[in-house]
């Protein structure tokens, strides 16, 4: 495995995976960066199986919850400080992450699964980092999937995405704006319906592709129908 997990010794309620700052208390995470690099190309397979990510979806996933949850945000944590740490990078310190990019991606494609909100920090987060247009897609996926964002932490991630990104990076740029659809759907107040507005409307000009722009403005009159 490219990553451990230490769990805290301690009784808690089972509803505690629905409580993002239950979880500090919940598990203990011990991230050890001396196994961000290579000690093999792929990452661990259970971890990333289709079996796993189908019990996800279909919430059978049981007593394995705890500990799914520990690997899963210690994994990400470990694959976002690989953007912070400034280190000569050559052949032989490439990551596992950076190895196996479909095993990354399956990785970033759980982080919406848990129907909980302890995610939804660490999305943000790689969103404004990320620079895998792959991994992209999948961090967007998940925001509109995540939904919940009382902090605007989502949103404003999407909009750093919106001005990072190409013009001709016309798909990831149409899943932003879905992604700030379902975030203005699901918070349903006036400051999220406008800050997604001020978003969308960045993607109107014409330096964009027209597929993205028509898209942009569908967005914009499905917001405006959820203010009415």
């Amino acid at each position: 495995s490219s990553f451990r997990v230490v769990q805290a010794v301690g009784r808690k309620s089972h509803n505690i995976l629905k409580r993002r700052s239950d979880y500090n208390d919940f598990l203990k995470l011990d991230i050890s960066f001396d196994s961000l690099y290579l000690l093999d190309k792929e990452l661990d397979s259970d971890f990333t199986s289709d079996e796993r990510i189908a019990a996800l979806a279909n919430g059978m996933y049981g007593e394995k919850e705890r500990l799914w949850a520990a690997e899963l945000w210690n994994a990400g944590n470990a694959y976002l400080s690989l953007f912070k740490i400034s280190i000569s990078r050559g052949e032989q310190s490439r990551s596992v992450f950076e190895e196996d990019a479909r095993g990354t991606n399956k990785m970033l494609a759980q982080f919406s699964a848990f129907g909980t909100n302890m995610f939804q920090t660490l999305i943000a987060k790689l969103l404004r980092e990320e620079k895998n247009e792959a991994h992209l897609r999948i961090l967007l996926e998940c925001a509109g999937k995540c939904a919940y964002d009382p902090d605007n932490v989502l949103l404003d991630s999407i909009d750093a995405v919106v001005q990072k990104l190409p013009v001709r990076s016309s798909a990831n740029l149409s899943l932003a704006c879905d992604a700030i659809y379902e975030i203005c759907k699901f918070m349903g107040r006036p400051a999220f319906f406008s800050h997604g507005k001020s978003i969308l409307s960045k993607l109107l000009y014409p330096q964009y592709d027209r597929r993205v722009r028509v898209h942009a403005r569908e967005v914009l009159k499905k917001i405006a129908e959820l203010e009415m």
